[in-house]
């Protein structure tokens, strides 16, 4: 038999929340997926950028050009694909409590094709 102080506990105990929200518009498998798509757009933008700095264009995005310009541009993509790799768990975090956090790297990743088209236009 249990005690009172053990019973009380197992018939209260709450389970762990769910990993993700119960109401979240996509799957782990679309999730994943979505990852895999974020960084393979986030790789390529590093790529064209690049080869764009080397075909004499300059960084139009401030933050990026002020790190190229003082730290390397060796820093500056290491830099960005640190906060890529680190929007992954904070989304994921944020997905606990609101289940549109992913769609706003879906909406991320649509901005990321835009900016590599007109990169490869301006190579190309």
């Amino acid at each position: 038999m249990l005690s009172p102080n053990l019973r009380y506990y197992t018939e209260t105990m709450s389970y762990p929340r769910q990993s993700r929200a119960a109401n979240s518009p996509f799957s782990a498998r679309t999730t994943s997926y979505l990852i895999s798509v974020w960084i393979a757009l986030n790789v390529l933008d590093v790529i064209i950028t690049h080869i764009g700095l080397q075909r004499g264009l300059v960084e139009g995005n401030w933050f990026p050009g002020l790190i190229v310009g003082n730290l390397g541009e060796v820093q500056a993509y290491a830099f960005k694909m640190a906060i890529v790799i680190g929007a992954i768990p904070a989304t994921a975090l944020i997905d606990r409590r609101l289940p549109w956090a992913w769609i706003c790297l879906v909406g991320a990743s649509i901005a990321m094709g835009i900016a590599i088209m007109w990169n490869l236009s301006l190579i190309l």
